[in-house]
């Protein structure tokens, strides 16, 4: 609808002079309408856009050429996670105020990818508001579920610009403090659809709090609240912000160590560059912990692992090894698993989906992995290494190491709605652990995402 718009706004301007709305339907989108009828469709395409005015039965481009500001071009977009978080589900609102409305589950998943496709189309290169960088990483989360090409534009989190407004970090933010510091009422209906028309009432307020020579765009914004910000004082390290800007973006653990090369923590992560720049961001250095970090901090030392799993059995061996003062001081309180979920198979994919790592937890412990190669059945050894650990009756763990079974556990917790993992104790025997196996060894494709239908 915006590119139809656009386009008539262009035809209009070319043509210099009020044209009646049957023409310009004609000629731009090749639609006959009758007379009568042809102000009511153009009408239901403008929307009420300023750049169209309409007087004695023509239709003509506004003589008002100022270029619109950049939050009035913007689009604004409000995304939720739902189900235990098997469902994104959201909304973008437009510049003429048109909302669309998305979800991830819909029972014609080609309808929802349409949808979905066409409202990427409309949005373009838009720029896009958003409470946090979490909405956006959930929306490209939908888009890589539906195998359309990620966004790229200009991105803004309003939770930035609020927190530098109000003096306050962005972490402790929450939308009633929006509301309330900018006078507005949070909505009634917590819909995706209402917070998003929410955030677009509550941008021109916000922006009117930021000083004039600031707004002119999204990087003279971002400047401005980087000028506010806390900044790592690199120069009591033994590196600067060109070694954080070489890290990988791959799992990894990491090693932090002070001056005299003594481990004082230690730590994994599925992106160690997202991670390690982590510690030393506004955000980062108003955490207690890395302010303690910080106070000892000379050195870190990266470790590339394989997969995020490998990362964390890495953090384990280098914990127990190395015992660093600021890991040691943490205490780890686990919740206790609701599910019983303590004897899994974790299915992580390789590279070029071409192999898999298939991993077996025993008792809530890591005991052992497996190398597969996908497209093909479990072989042999596979299935005996199986049926070895979880339904041979003189297969027990011998010794139940409590400290990482608090580890495992949490991570578990955290990351469970992410990993593709089999629950031997629900599929019950041998013969259901194999073909739910073999479900996910035949669909390479998908290991890189949730698989939800199983």
């Amino acid at each position: 609808m915006i590119a139809m718009r656009d386009r008539i706004y262009e035809y209009l301007k070319r043509a210099g002079k009020p044209l009646p709305a049957t023409e310009i339907l004609l000629k731009v989108l090749q639609i006959r309408a009758p007379a009568g009828a042809g102000d009511k469709v153009l009408e239901g395409i403008v929307q009420g856009d300023c750049r169209f005015g309409f007087s004695d039965g023509v239709w003509a481009a506004t003589e008002n050429t100022a270029a619109p500001s950049w939050e009035a071009e913007s689009a604004i977009l409000f995304v939720e996670s739902a189900d235990h978080g098997t469902r994104i589900r959201g909304a973008v609102q437009f510049p003429s105020g048109f909302v669309w409305t998305f979800d991830s589950v819909d029972t014609a998943y080609e309808i929802s990818s349409g949808s979905v496709r066409e409202m990427m189309q409309e949005l373009g290169k838009r720029s896009v508001l958003a409470w946090s960088d979490r909405d956006l990483g959930l929306f490209r989360s939908l888009l890589r579920s539906r195998r359309l090409a990620e966004w790229n534009g200009e991105f803004l989190a309003l939770r930035t610009v609020a927190a530098r407004v109000l003096s306050r970090p962005a972490g402790t933010l929450a939308f009633g403090d929006l509301a309330s510091a900018l006078k507005v009422a949070c909505p009634l209906e917590c819909s995706p659809e209402a917070m998003a028309r929410f955030f677009a009432g509550c941008l021109p307020l916000l922006l009117d709090l930021v000083p004039t020579e600031f707004r002119e765009n999204i990087r003279t914004l971002r400047d401005w609240i980087s000028a506010g910000r806390k900044n790592a004082d690199f120069s009591r390290f033994s590196f600067g912000p060109e070694f954080l800007r070489e890290l990988p973006g791959s799992p990894g653990a990491y090693v932090m160590k002070d001056k005299t090369g003594t481990v004082i923590y230690v730590g994994k992560s599925r992106n160690l560059k997202r991670r390690v720049r982590s510690y030393f961001i506004s955000s980062g250095l108003e955490s207690a912990k890395t302010r303690r970090i910080h106070e000892q901090l000379h050195a870190i030392e990266v470790r590339p692992a394989a997969n995020e799993v490998e990362a964390l059995l890495l953090e384990m061996r280098l914990i127990r090894k190395l015992r660093p003062v600021v890991n040691l001081q943490t205490k780890i309180h686990v919740r206790p698993d609701r599910h019983g979920r303590k004897n899994l198979l974790l299915i992580v994919g390789g590279g070029e989906n071409r192999a898999a790592v298939v991993y077996f937890l025993n008792d809530g412990l890591f005991i052992g992995k497996e190398s597969v190669r996908l497209r093909r059945p479990p072989g042999a050894k596979l299935r005996n290494r199986i049926k070895a650990v979880y339904f041979s009756k003189q297969t027990k763990s011998k010794i139940r190491d409590a400290w990482k079974m608090e580890i495992v556990a949490r991570w578990l917790s955290r990351n469970r709605n992410r990993l593709n993992w089999i629950d031997v104790n629900e599929a019950g025997n041998y013969r259901n652990v194999l073909s739910l196996l073999s479900d996910y060894l035949s669909d390479p494709e998908k290991l890189c995402n949730k698989v939800f239908y199983r």
